[in-house]
């Protein structure tokens, strides 16, 4: 059984690519928010969120 992956990030292009590196290995979801993943954790199960967060 592959595990749950979410990935969130506002970059449609940095979704696209860490969805299809990681498609392999695990079952994953893409959203591009905040409100968006909190949505998504209510209605699936999900093992690892990774968040992209740049702070400058």
């Amino acid at each position: 059984m592959q595990p749950n992956v979410l990935i969130v990030d506002d970059d449609l292009g940095t979704l696209q690519i860490l969805q299809q590196y990681l498609d392999d290995m695990a079952d994953v979801g893409i959203v591009s928010g905040g409100r968006e993943a909190l949505q998504y954790v209510q209605h699936h199960h999900v093992d690892i969120i990774f968040w992209i967060l740049i702070c400058l």
